[in-house]
């Protein structure tokens, strides 16, 4: 409801924000994030736009071009981003026009009942969070420090070596060495 006055002026419901916050991150699994959009027209508006939503993938691209064809003036890059959300505006604007919404959904999210934790509880299941980790890591640092031990203390033929370069894990070094 909070951005659904908005988005209603440019031809699209609240619930379009959903994919172009995901689009935020990846514009693929934004437009598919427009499944769930009932109404068609705004589904169709909002695949069209979210592409155009800023991502992460476009930042070093716009980065890079600000450097290269702007390389004193700093404000291209921040600027691309506003005009590509100035270009969603317009775009829904237009978009609105072409495809004429019979009727607009109102976007309803319905929250749980929120309670605050009782400290006691929240005490009780970090402490069993952190057994549960120091339980897994210690026997993997356990396990893998003795199996690193007995390869530095033993050859191939599972003799003792007083010379460590004779060693399973001197051999393994060896191989290893050339890749490094």
């Amino acid at each position: 409801l909070i951005l659904d006055k908005y988005f209603k002026k440019i031809g699209l419901s609240g619930k379009s924000i959903i994919p172009m916050i995901v689009g935020s991150g990846c514009a693929i699994p934004g437009v598919m994030a427009t499944r769930t959009i009932e109404n068609d027209h705004e589904r169709k508006i909002t695949t069209i736009l979210t592409p155009f939503v800023p991502c992460g993938a476009k930042l070093p691209i716009i980065a890079l071009f600000s450097v290269v064809f702007f390389p004193q003036s700093s404000w291209v890059g921040p600027s691309m981003y506003i005009i590509a959300i100035g270009v969603i505006i317009i775009g829904g604007l237009l978009l609105k026009r072409i495809f004429v919404l019979e009727s607009s959904t109102d976007f309803f999210l319905e929250l749980p009942e929120y309670k605050i934790p009782s400290i006691k509880r929240a005490f009780t299941q970090m402490v069993d969070k952190a057994k549960g980790f120091v339980y897994k890591a210690t026997t993997i640092i356990i396990v893998m420090n003795t199996l690193v031990w007995l390869m530095q203390a033993f050859d191939w033929s599972f003799q003792p070596v007083a010379d460590q370069t004779n060693s399973i894990l001197a051999s393994f070094g060896g191989v290893l060495e050339p890749i490094f």
